[in-house]
């Protein structure tokens, strides 16, 4: 099982709705889908703006995104499932 892979399953675990940016992971069909470009582009196109929709969500929610792995048990409990 890949990184990816065990990363949906931690997700899903404590409960989150997922989707998958760029290719199939685990027979999901992604749905942000990357246009084909050059790899150095990628994360451009990737990371940055799905950490900064992430970022607004959590924040919208009264979140804070930098601390919100240490505050509810169920964040403490799901983390011990993966390694990154």
């Amino acid at each position: 099982m890949s990184r990816n892979e065990d990363a949906l399953r931690l997700f899903r675990t404590l409960g989150a709705t997922t989707a998958v940016v760029g290719q199939s992971i685990a027979g999901e069909t992604p749905v942000f889908v990357v246009p084909v470009t050059i790899e150095a582009l990628s994360p451009i196109l990737t990371a940055v703006p799905m950490q900064l929709l992430a970022w607004r969500m959590a924040t919208n929610r009264g979140i804070d995104p930098d601390t919100f792995r240490i505050h509810p048990a169920r964040f403490k409990q799901g983390g011990c499932g993966i390694a990154l």
